[in-house]
């Protein structure tokens, strides 16, 4: 199957008529999306606060000298990271098989 190489310009004129159409198609489902995170991104504010046993450990224990903080941090950062993996895991794993189908097609 030969590759078509295109100049820059059109790879992003393709790129751009490509995401309007689709962002056209799905628009009424994205609209609810991003409201939702939007009100989670302004709700999180009343949440810096949840756990002040946590964070007098840390604070005291930075201050004996310890290494505790910095794993309470790594857990945390741990802890935060697994759900986006999943999803751009499950997220690649749809996109290959939606273009293994696409290919096999056109075949």
């Amino acid at each position: 199957m030969a590759q078509i190489l295109l100049p820059q310009r059109q790879w992003i004129r393709l790129f751009l008529r490509n995401f309007v159409r689709m962002t056209g198609k799905f628009l009424p489902l994205i609209k609810p999306v991003l409201i939702g995170m939007a009100l989670m991104l302004f709700s999180a504010y009343s949440a810096l606060a949840q756990c002040p046993m946590c964070k007098a450990a840390a604070e005291s224990s930075i201050k004996e000298g310890q290494t505790t903080a910095f794993g309470l941090n790594d857990g945390i950062l741990y802890l935060l990271s697994f759900p986006y993996l999943l999803v751009i895991s499950i997220g690649l794993f749809w996109y290959f098989k939606l273009r293994k189908a696409r290919t096999a097609g056109q075949a």
